[in-house]
């Protein structure tokens, strides 16, 4: 991508003084711990800015800061004090100042999303050699950069804005196309100013070394950030998990591939965290979502059970995603809209212990009150038992060094749990069925229709056995997941 002449990027920071920075995070982990945090994510963008290698202006508040950052952030940089009584006009401010000093492209970002791509930069500065007003969304309804040229500038998206909430973003874009500028809208990326933003700045980067200085920070304290939040109820799990008498490993490690389920997976994860009792347990929560629109909504109250990634969409790939930074020995894969009964994972922790058990599941039940469901429940389980292949709304379990054996989930968009379940069967590995129930949701029978869902799913299944191919079958299947987390 080619850089345009005379660009320029403006970084608005504040001088790190205790109490003035973060102060949201503040009351959470500290203002100290705050001060320190704002540091690395200044650093962290500046790093990212400076690798662009054009020129770089900082705007800086308050006035009396500047010998502070200068011994901070090194005299060999250029720093502008930021002028205006509010936001809005200091921002306006900057781009004129910008202007002035004959700078014809103009992008401004902040220090609140340390990890920022560097394509998205490179990407604004393209758009704006082109005569384009820029700005990238953050998903908290502001915007975490904004460009213009001279020719482009509009000082009445500083006017009259609600800053600091989530109408920042879309009353900007409104002013700037009823001025009938032509808008490039940058990928949305994320914000960092309350604890849940932090927390889900943690789980992005899961996988990841820490490349960045903030990361590295966060990854030393994490327990001593998210331990505020943690509440009466679940203090006991919290100081279990750090027992030193306690397994290395889990027993148990739960992976919940998901789509769109923000609204159900806080109640899914504080069910499991009921159910686990004595049980050296981890939840893993795979994310399709390449917004990670779920990921958002993991809750802070399980930090040393609790991991969240993000996979490329396909429920066997999210799962075996999962499987492969699970540390428990053994694999249980669960739907986040079934419920597990009572004493569901001391049940299946006993049945690994037997030695013809490689994995299983459990009974069905639909959770509802129509008899047809019911219906549907007790003929699914049937079926399970008889045929020894359950489907994965049964809760499926396996040991990890079994499924390791068999290569895990085949990669096919449908039917991935019968071929799972067939593979096993295949090598002569014993499927246990527990005598206990799981709880689906009926939400796709209801959304559908019990009768047309129910012949499909049928029809799907002796499709399968017949040969036809699951990339064939899924077109047929699935319809495009409606988003729920927005």
């Amino acid at each position: 991508m080619v850089i345009p002449i005379n660009p320029c990027i403006l970084v608005f920071i504040k001088a790190p003084y205790l109490g003035q920075v973060k102060t949201r995070l503040g009351k959470f982990i500290g203002d100290a711990e705050a001060v320190q945090l704002y540091q690395y994510f200044v650093e962290d963008i500046l790093t990212t800015v400076d690798a662009l290698d054009i020129d770089r202006l900082i705007f800086f508040a308050p006035m009396d800061g500047l010998s502070v950052l200068q011994s901070w952030l090194g005299s060999h940089r250029t720093y502008i004090p930021q002028q205006g009584e509010n936001l809005g006009d200091r921002m306006a401010h900057a781009f004129r100042t910008s202007f002035e000093l004959g700078y014809q492209q103009v992008s401004i970002v902040g220090s609140d999303s340390p990890d920022l791509p560097n394509d998205y930069l490179l990407e604004a500065l393209a758009a704006l050699q082109q005569e384009r007003v820029v700005i990238g969304p953050s998903e908290d309804g502001g915007y975490y950069t904004l460009g213009f040229t001279p020719k482009t500038f509009c000082p009445e998206v500083f006017q009259d804005m609600p800053w600091s909430t989530d109408q920042v973003y879309p009353l900007t874009l409104e002013t700037l196309k009823q001025k009938a500028h032509t808008v490039h809208i940058l990928p949305t990326w994320f914000d960092i100013d309350t604890l849940e933003d932090l927390w889900a700045f943690h789980n992005r980067h899961l996988l990841e070394s820490p490349s960045s200085q903030s990361l590295s920070y966060l990854r030393d304290r994490t327990h001593v950030f998210f331990q505020p939040l943690v509440g009466a109820q679940c203090i006991a799990p919290c100081q279990s998990a750090l027992d030193p008498t306690r397994k290395p490993d889990p027993d148990l490690s739960i992976i919940i591939p998901v789509l769109y389920e923000a609204k159900r997976i806080q109640t899914c994860l504080a069910n499991l965290a009921n159910l686990a009792g004595n049980i050296n347990l981890e939840m893993i929560v795979v994310d399709g979502d390449p917004e990670e629109s779920t990921l958002k909504h993991l809750p802070f109250q399980y930090p040393h059970m609790l991991k969240g990634i993000q996979s490329p969409q396909g429920r066997g790939t999210q799962m075996n995603a999962g499987a492969k930074i699970a540390q428990g020995t053994i694999l249980l894969f669960l739907h986040a809209d079934t419920d597990l009964p009572d004493r569901a994972l001391q049940e299946i922790l006993h049945a690994c212990t037997q030695n013809s058990c490689a994995g299983g599941a459990f009974d069905l039940a639909i959770a509802s009150p129509r008899w047809s469901l019911k219906l549907i429940g007790k003929v699914a389980s049937w079926r399970s038992r008889l045929t020894r292949i359950p489907y994965g709304d049964q809760a499926i379990f396996i040991r990890k060094n079994v499924f390791e054996q068999i290569q895990g989930y085949p990669d096919i968009p449908l039917m991935e749990d019968v071929a799972l379940m067939q593979r096993l069967k295949q090598q002569g590995y014993s499927i246990h069925i527990l005598g206990k129930t799981v709880r689906a949701s009926a939400r796709r029978w209801e959304k559908e229709g019990i009768v047309r869902c129910t012949l499909r799913n049928w029809s799907l299944i002796l499709l399968y056995s017949l040969g036809i191919a699951p990339e064939t079958l899924a077109r047929w299947y699935r319809p495009t997941p409606k988003r729920t987390s927005r």
